[in-house]
């Protein structure tokens, strides 16, 4: 049976088995008190539609974000009238506890404004439902989100988006920095670590070591339940498995979650059970408590009211070691009214609210609250800079009451704020709480591998590895083989073999990685044999472009999800792994890693006790290689033998030496095979390389002896006492061929190879 290759510009086996879920988020109640999260990035903003000298309007927008009225009239409208002068744009916001009820009556009686910003999940879908909202499906702007950040707001079936993502909230832990300076504390990491954090402060007696109240009842879920919960669920794994019925509310992560809840109200200040929000927001800034239960929107009022150093810690994991997640929750957008008289201005609008200008605005006016634009969004506020930062350290998820299992009665939203408040009271068990819920879920919920699909594909492939490796971390491809064939052998294998060794061991998957110094022929005739691999682990993207043509490579873009690439990797990487197929261009593979090049290896110890500098120039390179010959020595280490792949070495040099030569657009028409290896300036390359390398004084073993010298062999006399050779070109891969023993910075160095032509 024929065998197709997934070859990979760099290993991306983990990603080839992952695909995540998504999320939503549920009922009216529980949107009044802040906002939430999503998957944000980097790329490139869409301009679309741009204003006409003649479209003159005035745009109205509905909001509950009262607080954010100043920051509307004196930053963000100022901004886009500088660009879009004809357009007004009145910010009219509404109490948040009344918002629902009044945007409703607005809408139902034909008085609503232009925008209307949207909660998300089930209340701003009602709307869209209901025909209040437009489909936004033709918005230019909506290009620039990924499905995560989308998928607070479109239909379950995924064929209308109806508001433009505006940003997220993410749940953490933040600090008084001056107490816990006075206790010698420290971040914890550890569930164990954190409380006895706790007990420290509580032993003094001076400040409340956690600071929380339950009178409200959400903060209990929101700042509780839905910050430490994740770690104990696995995130979207066990937040779409409670959407399809293969988890319930009574499993042991879940009481895990409420039993250390329930540890919490020792720690709470006196009187918590009738402390409000704002009681607490007020007992922190003041000074008078250790550790704040947080989401990310409460950054910008400590900020304001708090005299003290803020500090932030992401919620600890249960065990050390374990995987951490964070709950990364989709909460504010911006639709347009079905029935707006003014569509094309609302349109103009939107598409500059889905700007990198708008983000960065936006982001940095309210800290903590996270673009969900693809742009890579600069955050000046150093706590909401580390909020954010944990993207990077855990796997998003978001509060799981929000999509799906809040659309009956009880609602599992508001009852979460009940159970959630009552077992930090010590009013029932964490055992008494999961089966409370799980009872309301069951008496309107029936669950299905079909809701968990809707759920899933709601979010798209793109959150917590996407769903892929969430099937593979819950078992579904235990006892698979995955066959790798690439070019590490030795020392390199082993270090590659344990870098996937723990996704083999979560699981189940077989990875069986073959190393070849003859890849090039290996893979040739394991392709031509129906043998090959199933994922190659390829350094020669000319050599995958020819497997390419030949039709001999899955293009990976048909598995996985393009926005998540395009939120990792900037453009010009996603290009250059785009390769003509037989049938058009396909994305060959995607890039797992890259080796520094252009660096000048040498023995630093000795080359300094020598008395030799660095040289900063190519003539200076040169005089010194002359001064090292002068000397009785031999200046560079250069060998090329690397079996069916053997040239390569010198292909960097003449690319080394034609990119200080020559101008980029040469060099990318040498490249591209349009410009001739005849033409005057790859000659004049080639002229420069042979002063060096065709001359016997310089080249340690002669002339003769580089094209049998094995690369990974070539630089070891450098360390030899004396040594007897002092420069070797390579890319940053090849300490690993120095030896044992060496120190980078003492026993060797590098610098870049000099320029040539200044110009």
């Amino acid at each position: 049976m024929r065998k197709s290759l997934l070859l990979t510009l760099l290993f991306i086996l983990i990603f080839t088995f992952a695909a995540c879920g998504g999320s939503q988020e549920p009922v009216e109640e529980a949107e009044s008190v802040e906002g939430d999260t999503a998957d944000t990035t980097e790329t490139t903003d869409t301009d679309a539609e741009p204003a006409t000298a003649d479209i003159v309007a005035t745009l109205t927008i509905e909001s509950w974000r009262n607080d954010d009225l100043t920051i509307w009239q004196d930053i963000i409208i100022p901004a886009f009238n500088a660009e879009y002068p004809n357009i007004e744009v009145i910010f009219a916001p509404t109490a948040p506890a009344e918002y629902n009820g009044a945007l409703n009556t607005k809408l139902e009686g034909g008085t609503a404004g232009d925008l209307i910003t949207c909660r998300p999940f089930d209340a701003s879908l009602a709307l869209f439902d209901a025909g209040y909202l437009a489909s936004l499906n033709d918005l230019d702007g909506m290009s620039n989100f990924g499905s995560v950040a989308k998928s607070a707001w479109i239909t379950d079936d995924g064929s209308d988006v109806f508001c433009v993502p505006m940003a997220s909230v993410i749940h953490g832990f933040i600090y008084n920095k001056s107490i816990f300076d006075e206790y010698g504390l420290t971040e914890p990491e550890t569930v164990d670590e954190f409380f006895t954090m706790l007990e420290v402060v509580e032993d003094a007696g001076e400040y409340a070591p956690l600071d929380m109240g339950t009178a409200d009842q959400w903060e209990a879920a929101t700042m509780g339940f839905q910050n430490v919960g994740p770690n104990y669920w696995k995130g979207e794994a066990g937040r779409l498995a409670l959407i399809s019925g293969e988890a319930k509310l009574t499993d042991p992560e879940y009481i895990a979650a409420f039993e250390q809840l329930a540890s919490w109200g020792n720690f709470l200040p006196s009187g918590f059970e009738a402390q409000t929000y704002p009681d607490s927001q007020n007992l922190f800034t003041l000074g008078q408590a250790a550790v704040y239960p947080a989401g990310s929107w409460d950054i910008s009022l400590f900020n304001d009211q708090a005299d003290f150093e803020l500090g932030a810690f992401k919620p600890p994991v249960p065990n050390a070691g374990d995987d951490c997640y964070i709950s990364d929750h989709t909460d504010i957008a911006l639709g347009i009214n079905a029935n707006t008289p003014n569509p094309e201005a609302a349109k103009i609008f939107l598409n500059w609210v889905a700007s990198a200008e708008f983000a960065g605005l936006y982001s940095n006016a309210l800290p903590g609250f996270f673009s969900l634009a693809n742009v890579d969004v600069s955050i000046d506020d150093p706590i909401a800079q580390e909020f954010v930062s944990w993207r990077g350290e855990c796997e998003s998820t978001i509060r799981n009451s929000y999509q799906i299992l809040s659309r009956g009665e009880p609602n599992l939203e508001n009852e979460l704020w009940r159970v959630s408040a009552q077992v930090i009271n010590g009013d029932i068990t964490p055992a008494e709480a999961g089966q409370q819920l799980q009872d309301g879920l069951e008496s309107w919920y029936a669950p299905s591998a079909a809701a968990g699909e809707v759920a899933e594909s709601a979010v798209g492939e793109d959150m917590a590895e996407d769903g892929y490796l969430a099937r593979a971390m819950a078992g579904e491809f235990d006892g698979t083989v995955v066959t790798v064939l690439g070019t590490m052998v030795d020392e390199e294998q082993l270090k590659f073999e344990a870098s996937f060794a723990p996704f083999e061991e979560a699981t189940g998957i077989d990875v069986q990685y073959a190393g070849s110094k003859d890849f090039e022929t290996s893979i040739n005739v394991r392709v031509d044999a129906g043998d090959a691999p199933d994922i190659a682990d390829m350094p020669q993207p000319g050599l995958l472009a020819d497997l390419t043509r030949g039709g001999k490579v899955v293009d990976v873009s048909t598995f996985l999800d393009m926005d998540k690439l395009q939120s990792n990797y900037n453009q010009s990487w996603l290009d250059m792994a785009t390769m003509e197929g037989p049938d058009g261009p396909i994305m060959s593979g995607v890039w797992h890693r890259v080796s520094a090049k252009s660096m000048v290896w040498y023995p630093k110890a000795q080359f300094d006790a020598a008395g030799y500098e660095v040289p900063e120039t190519w003539d200076e390179m040169m005089a010194l290689t002359q001064t090292i010959a002068d000397d009785g020595d031999t200046a560079w280490c250069i060998g090329i033998e690397s079996g069916a792949a053997t040239g390569w070495v010198a292909t960097d040099w003449m690319e080394n030496i034609m990119l200080r030569t020559t101008s980029l657009e040469n060099y990318d028409d040498w490249v591209v095979g349009e410009l001739p290896f005849a033409s005057p300036e790859v000659k004049n390359a080639a002229e420069v390389m042979s002063e060096l390398w065709l001359n016997d004084d310089y080249v340690y073993g002669g002339v003769n002896s580089i094209v049998s010298t094995f690369i990974g062999d070539s630089p070891v006399p450098m360390f030899d006492d004396p040594p007897k050779c002092w420069f070797h070109v390579q890319a940053s891969w090849i300490t690993g061929f120095f030896g044992d023993g060496l120190e980078s910075g003492v026993d060797y160095d590098f610098f870049y190879l000099p320029p040539i032509d200044e110009a």
